[in-house]
């Protein structure tokens, strides 16, 4: 038997704020749930043990999708989870608790506003330099021009990250890449020199193999998110004021970063993120230690940690799992 919900039944008060994708019927869609309903569990879980919440990220996306890795607006949070008064008041009550606050950031891509050019409905093959007469692609925009918004780069389809179609022909790639097995690559131009150097993203083309270090780092994920050029300082120093500016205006205690192989170890980014973020938490008053927790993709699959209480153990919300760091 199957059963057939009445669509006035799953419609919550802030599902379809922003944009479509909510149907619980759907599991490739974000089935509700936001920052009131999660104060409103939080001596429920507790009282399973638990001393820490997990969120998912938190931070604007598109289309309602289930994971929230796809951000338009690294300055704004996502309508569809509450407001940031909302938002002190879930960090608020944990803390009254005695439990923390971690938020999920994902630093290496974000939505899909940009197609390559020639492949706007279709798979970009890989590129890298110039070779055989094939340069990295120019990137385009999906919405309108008058969709777009005014920044200091002209019209841009997100507010900080910027597109740039002017290509350097004697540019390389900063910094150590790693590999899915901890290869390291560095790019001394024997592979082709040229990119677009002064553009926020990568112009590379769709990932397709995996075990490529070049194409984990530079590709674009399923061929559906924006890829950063992280391995910019330029692109880093956006990335610190975002995670610094979370701390300051909502108490978070700490951060959860996906793809971190990808993210991080490009010229001490880490190194940098991580100093910084603790120096601002720390400055606040009544301040508690940030938590700094990263999954790495290397076939072990183990967890870079560095937590305060290494007996802390975290609500997961979203897949309902308790971890517990050690």
């Amino acid at each position: 038997m199957c059963w057939v919900l009445p669509r006035e039944w799953i419609v919550a008060r802030n599902n379809e704020l922003f944009d479509g994708g909510f149907d619980v019927r759907d599991m490739t869609y974000r089935h509700g749930g936001d920052f009131a309903g999660m104060t409103q569990k939080l001596h429920y879980i507790k009282g399973l043990g638990c001393r820490g919440v997990w969120i998912s990220p938190i931070f604007q996306n598109g289309f309602n999708s289930y994971h929230q890795y796809a951000q338009l607006d690294f300055t704004a949070l996502d309508k569809r989870l509450g407001t940031l008064e909302e938002l002190r008041e879930l960090t608020t009550t944990a803390h009254d608790l005695g439990m923390y606050v971690i938020v999920d950031v994902v630093m290496n891509h974000m939505a899909n506003e940009f197609y390559f050019e020639g492949h706007e409905e279709s798979e970009a093959p890989w590129r890298f330099h110039e070779n055989y007469n094939a340069r990295e692609y120019q990137l385009f925009p999906r919405k309108a021009q008058e969709m777009l918004h005014d920044t200091p780069k002209g019209k841009q389809p997100y507010v900080d990250f910027y597109y740039d179609n002017n290509w350097d022909p004697n540019a390389t790639y900063n910094g150590t890449l790693y590999g899915r097995y901890g290869e390291w690559v560095d790019d001394d131009g024997s592979l082709g020199l040229g990119t677009y150097i002064d553009s926020d993203f990568h112009h590379n083309g769709d990932l397709s193999d995996y075990f490529d270090p070049w194409q984990i780092n530079y590709g674009k994920i399923y061929g559906t998110m924006d890829d950063l050029r992280l391995e910019h300082e330029r692109v880093q120093k956006k990335y610190i004021a975002m995670t610094k500016a979370l701390i300051s205006s909502a108490d978070i205690d700490g951060f959860r970063v996906d793809t971190p192989m990808q993210a991080f170890l490009v010229r001490n980014q880490y190194v940098n993120w991580a100093a910084l973020i603790l120096r601002r938490r720390i400055r606040l008053p009544g301040a508690r230690l940030v938590c700094l927790m990263c999954v790495r993709t290397c076939p072990q699959n183990r967890s870079m940690i560095c937590v305060p209480d290494l007996t802390l153990r975290v609500f997961l919300l979203g897949s309902l799992r308790l971890y517990t760091l050690v």
